[in-house]
């Protein structure tokens, strides 16, 4: 009985000192910077891809790459932090952005050959895998070079609240400007000796407010 319970104490410490090993790595900085590079790889593919350049197979192979490495970072990163891994929005877009632009669309969508059945989808996720952006920025933040960057985008972030109070105060002043644009041009009575600019002008502006709205 003495000896079972010491197998299974062993057992327990050498299951902990295996789970702290990975945690040490998931955390370390060179993890964060390989996901980094592995981020940029994937990017550069999409890159080729909007270009249609005709390299299929290194681009499918690149693919298949590219998932692997994450589907393998997510698993580590669960296998160690476990379900309250799930509790931040970041890791749960991460886990959207490898499951479904990843796993889904690489290994399930691209071999059954759905991509033309579904094409708005699959244009939609393949665009979701540009969100990797931001994990990039996250990914070198630990890096002292780009510890300024991280800054300016950690600043970027906090102060988006007062960004889009600010931007809907721009496009209220510019609705209110289409406006008296559109009366004041678009309804103005020119003698017949105008100039063609003017009457341009007014034919642009006349009972059009979205165009005025961009001008």
């Amino acid at each position: 009985m003495t000896a079972n319970r010491c197998k299974m104490g062993h057992k327990r410490n050498r299951n902990r000192s295996s789970l702290l090993k990975k945690e040490a790595f998931v955390c370390s900085d060179e993890f964060e910077i390989a996901c980094g590079c592995a981020i940029c790889y994937s990017v550069f593919v999409i890159c080729l891809q909007t270009d249609s350049v005709d390299w299929p197979f290194i681009i499918q192979f690149s693919e298949s790459l590219v998932t692997a490495f994450f589907l393998l970072e997510w698993c580590l990163r669960v296998r160690v932090f476990g379900l309250k891994w799930f509790k931040d929005s970041e890791h749960l877009l991460d886990t959207f952005i490898v499951w479904c632009p990843g796993v889904i669309v690489v290994w399930i969508m691209q071999p059954m050959q759905i991509e033309a059945e579904a094409s708005d989808l699959f244009k939609f996720l393949r665009i979701a895998r540009m969100l990797r952006f931001v994990q990039l920025v996250k990914a070198f933040k630990h890096v002292g070079a780009f510890e300024d960057l991280w800054k300016l985008v950690r600043g970027l972030v906090s102060s988006g609240g007062t960004l889009a109070s600010a931007m809907s105060l721009i496009v209220f002043n510019l609705y209110v400007f289409a406006i008296f644009c559109c009366e004041l041009i678009g309804f103005q009575e020119f003698s017949s000796d105008a100039s063609d600019g003017a009457k341009e002008a007014q034919q642009r502006f006349k009972g059009h407010l979205p165009h005025a709205l961009r001008t």
